[in-house]
């Protein structure tokens, strides 16, 4: 007897679980009344468009607001806008708004003794240095800062001693040597300082970039920002080899980089870091947008089954809702970061298994809940399909099953198909909202810029998983130019895998691992779903303003001043002590993140607390 429950306790236990489960129900009940999820929080009205972006015109800017500006008003190129190097100089002129003058040769450069350009960047393959290193002497005699954004052969260099005078190299120590590391010293690019080396065994898959440069040796009074390092620990310092470095030749700066990292966007960043070791401050606008980007995520299909279950026991359904699914989210909780979950309604057109409009709804919830963004994803991977055959199916189905959702980012993968993507995209109603299209990182694309007149073009910055040490080199000086970052992670591979590296269980655990590693020094930067990232390139590339300095105070004005707009400010000792149309964040000593509030921004500078040493 004493082991059996009373009819009263019965009855109370009975009602207890029957209240607790009406709870359950009611609050999920609740849950599902306010979760709109056919709403994109994210499908804000795109105003400007690419007729509003900032141009380069190639001339020099004259109708200016101030009466006094920075000296310097255009940049020089010796080169071509039509090589990689160029591209990249080009590309850093439109995003800070500097116009840029192209020059074929040594020879056409006396015109800018007339106009002294803020900077003249040197392709070393128009330079005939033999005949004409003496000239280019001249120039920076004339007080015109140079960078040298790459570097003639080591025996050309030996042979001059005038492009020795000129590039501040001491000696040239060998034509090669072997670097065991590569330094980056703090100060240069944001986040601090950073060795490249191969101390673990991930390390080994990570390293890539170049270990074999010329040995330069600088003197003494030159400014390191890169160096590399060598098994010979007995080196000084001093005569480390020299990758990133500043010479000074009378009143002219001049900059080298020794080595191939102009030749992408991480050139970007080094041309701004550059200009604010050559001003006493530099001023520039920014995006200021985290972005993770998952592409061709599936679910909404029973695909390859056989497969799935011979790997996981679960079908491909089953998979993505119940294990993948939930370890974003966990993701997305510890970064803060707003997903873009790009998804593939289809991998496979010829195997009659449709997609599931509840499935669809499922992951819309789900998304709204954990503010992240839905968006679609066009790259055409199926083999039995081609892309147009593929769009219109995509069309169909999203136009049955959407409930009014609206798309307004797209994922079209390789840069070579934007072209007819968007163009097959025309007259579809379930992609005629999308706004944005992001592509997969190419070196020979610009990073931000339009697809056409209406639709931005967002390139992703770096492989979630396979992350190396020139994507997060390129990751830095991305975040130094733009506070502009795209993590991609493809699923595709997940879904259809080749072999066993395409596991999920590896997938999550180098994707989770490099993303809660390798962001953290830029935590401050704002975490966007990527339609929230477009309106804010949108603003960046249209914004123009001038900016100068009295004493101890900034003055900055804004033209096309949009709803919000970012800048970046880079100071020596000095940090930010009163400010009026901006809010500022400081990012680390000397960088500040600043939120425009207003069209004409005073800043206020005092010298900055503790021992400080620059050299001008």
């Amino acid at each position: 007897m004493n082991g059996m429950v009373s009819r009263r306790k019965f009855i109370s236990m009975t009602m207890m679980m029957v209240v607790l489960l009406f709870m359950f129900q009611l609050t999920q009940a609740v849950k599902d009344m306010e979760n709109e999820y056919n709403v994109n929080t994210y499908a804000g009205e795109s105003i400007l468009d690419e007729s509003s972006a900032w141009q380069l015109n190639g001339g020099v800017v004259e109708n200016v607001s101030f009466d006094k500006v920075k000296e310097h008003t255009y940049v020089a190129l010796l080169g071509s806008r039509d090589t990689q190097l160029g591209s990249i100089a080009q590309q850093w002129c439109v995003y800070t708004k500097r116009n840029l003058r192209e020059y074929a040769s040594v020879e056409d450069l006396n015109e800018i003794k007339r106009k002294k350009p803020e900077v003249l960047l040197i392709d070393s393959e128009y330079v005939n240095f033999k005949a004409e290193a003496d000239d280019l002497l001249k120039l920076a005699e004339s007080d015109i800062s140079m960078v040298f954004c790459n570097l003639p052969d080591a025996d050309v260099i030996a042979n001059s001693k005038n492009l020795r005078e000129l590039l501040g190299i001491q000696k040239v120590q060998a034509d090669e040597v072997e670097l065991q590391a590569i330094k980056l010293f703090p100060g240069f690019l944001l986040g601090g300082e950073k060795v490249y080396q191969v101390q673990q065994e991930d390390d080994v898959k990570r390293q890539d970039l170049d270990m074999t440069v010329p040995w330069y040796v600088a003197f003494g009074g030159t400014k390191t920002y890169m160096v590399g390092l060598i098994e010979d620990e007995t080196v000084k310092n001093e005569y480390l080899p020299a990758l990133i470095w500043r010479n000074s030749h009378e009143d002219a700066k001049i900059f080298a980089v020794n080595g191939d990292y102009m030749y992408d966007s991480t050139g970007i960043g080094i041309l701004d870091a550059m200009m604010a070791e050559l001003h006493d401050y530099e001023l520039y606008p920014v995006v200021n947008a985290q972005n993770l980007t998952v592409a061709n995520y599936p679910g909404f299909a029973e695909e390859n089954t056989d497969e799935m279950k011979r790997r996981y026991s679960r079908t491909q359904r089953s998979l993505f809702q119940d294990i993948m699914w939930p370890a974003f989210a966990s993701v997305s909780g510890k970064t803060h970061l707003h997903e873009t979950l790009f998804f593939m309604a289809q991998g496979d057109y010829a195997d009659e298994r449709e997609p599931s409009d509840a499935d669809y709804v499922f992951y819309l919830k789900e998304i709204k809940e954990n503010e992240a963004e839905a968006a679609v994803s066009l790259e055409n991977r199926a083999q039995t399909v081609q892309l147009e055959e593929k769009v219109a199916r995509d069309n169909d189905f999203y136009s049955q099953a959407n409930d009014g959702y609206v798309f307004t980012a797209g994922y079209a993968g390789e840069a070579q198909a934007v072209e007819a993507i968007v163009e097959q995209m025309q007259d579809k109603e379930s992609f005629c909202g999308i706004k944005t299209l992001v592509q997969k990182y190419d070196a020979t694309e610009p990073l931000l810029s339009y697809a056409d007149e209406n639709i931005t073009l967002q390139s992703t910055t770096s492989n979630g998983l396979d992350y190396t040490f020139s994507q997060d080199l390129r990751m830095r000086s991305l975040q130094t130019a733009l506070g502009y970052s795209n993590i991609l992670l493809d699923m595709y591979e997940v879904a259809w895998p080749d072999d066993e590296n395409d596991s999920w269980e590896k997938v999550y655990d180098a994707f989770s691992r490099n993303v809660n590693t390798f962001w953290k020094p830029f935590e401050d930067f704002e975490k966007t779903a990527l339609s929230e990232s477009d309106k804010r390139v949108r603003n960046m590339m249209g914004i123009s303003y001038t900016d100068r300095r009295e004493n101890d105070v900034i003055y900055m004005q804004v033209q096309n001043m949009p709803d919000e707009a970012w800048f970046i400010l880079r100071t020596h000792g000095e940090s930010v002590a009163e400010i009026s149309g901006a809010e500022a964040l400081e990012l680390e000593d000397g960088a500040y993140l600043l939120k425009i509030t207003g069209s004409v921004v005073r800043i206020q500078l005092e010298l900055a607390e503790g021992p400080y040493f620059y050299v001008p």
